[in-house]
């Protein structure tokens, strides 16, 4: 049984592969060798720090591929269990709680009965089952050609780590291939891709259950590595993957994320010989480096704020000076659209300016717990989101002083929101005292009817109205 105290020790209890002069040895050590013939590429699905990810089947022992490609990152398939995840059924679905996957090697017969629909990493279509019976259905992570030899190497110790890790919330690698053409690292397939994109899909249309267990997923699997002594450094909802279930498992193990000028990624932001996704970082982090358990709980606020506006890009239009700028002087996000007030508090929590203040992953799992055992905790109205047509009236945190705008017209083109100048202008919304006062109706009235415009539009006047109520952090 997991417990959460080995993570506030000092003591590593996974092995750095960085540690190895030859990350072939890691390699050998921790992950399993995949025979080149049994990998057999199918389509990409998206495309990973170090190359194309690909959907394939991984066939049974005696099967023999014709044609044999690389591997990538992408969504993997469902988790510890053999069995098929039919439709509907959430209780057998459910994200584990402490306990870690039995430490079983991974075998090729997996099972093929994996239920369709969705495909992984942020592409389309293609049921779940695999390989004819002659296999099962796999995420292909690959190394581009012209790689580097950190590139290589860092490629090889994304691998070493994700071998040690055995846990129902966190991505299982299958293996991994080393001999022949390319290098592939092999996973589970996770039907539905990345947590942001699958938000994104289902806007408003999962029940508040259904994102506390999201939420309680990504906070076991987080559990369990944080008490192996691994700091994530990147934790995001683009890097927690969705199986067929809606479990949510953590992914990408790049220790870290080397300076390519071919990477735009607008996300991250070079420093330091590294990237680092401001968004999603504590201050600290961002300051000196300093990355820890803390800086991954930090984070964590963020991807809750992620989860519960369904996939709204955190501090949407701000420059990321901005964001760093206005976190440092005591700015939090704002609860999301109808967000129960237990979780924007436990946001405010991991956002705490003290390291040492924040809760551990053990305590943000066991209050996620608790809200499911007892949902009227969460403080708000249990039912669906957005459903009183307006925004729930807002509690912010700190919040300092924003950009003014001169006029109704460039606010709109600042947050992105410029196609509905003539709308406003029509309606006579042409002052802020008069736009403060705008409610989803009124949005929809004039024509925005785009669920995500009205989000963005309606999110900008919240945090107008709150810099006006309150007075400039110092």
């Amino acid at each position: 049984m997991l417990t959460t105290q080995p993570a506030s020790r000092h003591a590593k209890v996974y092995v750095d592969p960085y540690t190895y002069e030859d990350p072939n040895e890691a390699v050998q050590e921790f992950a399993r060798d995949i025979d080149p013939d049994s990998v057999q590429i199918e389509r990409v699905i998206g495309s990973g720090e170090f190359g194309e990810v690909y959907r394939g089947t991984l066939l049974a022992p005696g099967v023999r591929s014709g044609s044999v490609l690389l591997l990538a990152t992408p969504p993997p398939a469902s988790s510890s269990s053999s069995s098929s995840c039919a439709l509907p059924p959430p209780a057998s679905c459910r994200p584990l709680a402490r306990s870690p996957s039995p430490p079983q090697q991974p075998q090729p017969q997996l099972s093929t009965k994996r239920g369709g629909g969705g495909g992984g990493g942020g592409g389309g279509g293609g049921g779940g089952g695999g390989g004819g019976g002659g296999g099962s259905v796999v995420a292909v992570k690959t190394l581009r050609a012209g790689h580097t030899a950190r590139q290589l190497r860092d490629f090889l110790c994304e691998a070493s780590l994700m071998g040690q890790f055995r846990h129902g919330n966190v991505v299982r690698m299958l293996g991994v291939v080393t001999r022949g053409p390319a290098v592939m690292i092999v996973t589970e397939f996770m039907e539905n891709g990345s947590l942001d994109a699958y938000l994104r899909r289902r806007d408003g249309q999962l029940s508040e259950g259904a994102l506390l267990g999201m939420l309680a997923g990504v906070a076991s699997g987080m559990c369990y590595l944080s008490a192996m002594g691994y700091v994530h450094r990147d934790l995001a909802a683009r890097n927690v993957l969705v199986d067929a279930c809606g479990a949510c498992k953590v992914s990408d193990f790049g220790l870290s994320r080397a300076v390519d000028d071919q990477d735009v990624d607008p996300a991250y932001v070079s420093s330091w010989g590294g990237k680092i996704p401001i968004r999603w970082t504590a201050p600290e982090a961002i300051r000196c480096r300093a990355f820890t358990t803390a800086s991954d709980v930090w984070s964590f606020g963020v991807l809750t704020w992620e989860v519960l506006s369904y996939g709204d890009r955190p501090y949407w239009s701000m420059s990321n000076h901005q964001v760093i700028e206005s976190v440092e002087r005591g700015y939090r996000l704002p609860p999301p659209l109808d967000c129960p007030p237990a979780l924007h508090t436990l946001m405010l929590d991991c956002w705490e300016a003290e390291r040492a203040s924040r809760p551990s992953f053990g305590q943000i799992l066991s209050r996620l717990e608790g809200l499911q055992e007892n949902p009227r905790a969460l403080g708000g109205a249990a039912g669906g989101r957005r459903a009183s047509g307006g925004v729930r009236s807002a509690v912010y945190h700190n919040v300092p002083e924003l950009l003014s705008f001169p006029s109704v017209a460039e606010w709109l083109d600042a947050i992105g929101m410029a196609m509905h100048q003539a709308s406003f202008q029509e309606a006579g919304f042409t002052s802020f005292p008069l736009v403060h006062q705008i409610t989803q109706e009124d949005l929809l009235r004039i024509g925005v009817h785009l669920p995500g415009h009205q989000k963005k539009i309606l999110y900008s006047i919240e945090a107008m109205k709150a810099q006006a109520s309150q007075p400039t952090v110092s």
